[in-house]
């Protein structure tokens, strides 16, 4: 069992199989700007780093040049559904 930190969790919870890095970063910046706060200036590199951990160091998610169908177990849709709103 894997424990992770609050941003580990939130961006793999956040991993839908649909966006690229570039739109995730404009999710990201989108809540900090709807929650009035101040935009950290290291958000992308700290994003990316992030996302490599979860990739390389903890194989949860992967990267992928094409839109991938996530499998039912990992399907988030209650986390979609609440960034959508």
């Amino acid at each position: 069992m894997v424990t992770l930190d609050f941003w580990s969790q939130e961006m793999f919870l956040d991993a839908n199989g649909q966006k690229t890095v570039t739109e995730y970063l404009t999710v990201l910046i989108n809540q900090f700007q709807k929650n009035k706060m101040e935009i950290p200036t290291d958000l992308d590199a700290f994003m990316i780093e992030t996302l490599e951990s979860l990739n390389n160091d903890l194989n949860a998610i992967e990267f992928s040049n094409f839109p991938l169908k996530i499998t039912p177990e990992f399907d988030n849709s209650l986390t979609e559904q609440s960034m959508k709103n």
